[in-house]
């Protein structure tokens, strides 16, 4: 029978390898949260393609590229809190903890 677990599954999983960190999702709400952060991460496109366009009739292009940096700033700071808002739903893994686990596992086997 299986063990019962005592906290809930985390809706994402966070492989830790040194300073590295991947994130991704472990339950279908998790994708449904990930679909959700895509949209979200989409929406600010919507009205600086629209300034493109309007600004590309302009001979300025200095212009244009200056109207870029918003929107980098705006997409910057979304990607910053979905990867919080994510990580802190997440399940961490230590890669090179697991390494050792797996390591100390095979040597008492070995023994």
């Amino acid at each position: 029978m299986a063990r019962k677990r005592t906290e809930p599954k985390k809706d994402f999983i966070a492989y830790k390898n040194g300073w590295q960190l991947k994130i991704m999702p472990q339950t279908s709400r998790g994708w449904k949260h990930m679909a959700v952060w895509t949209l979200i991460l989409l929406l600010p496109t919507v009205p600086y393609g629209a300034l493109a366009t309007m600004v590309d009739d302009t001979p300025n292009e200095a212009i244009a590229l200056w109207a870029l940096v918003p929107y980098f700033l705006i997409l910057g700071l979304l990607m910053w809190w979905m990867f919080k808002w994510m990580l802190a739903r997440s399940e961490v893994i230590d890669m090179e903890e697991f390494a050792q686990w797996k390591r100390d596992k095979a040597r008492k086997g070995a023994k």
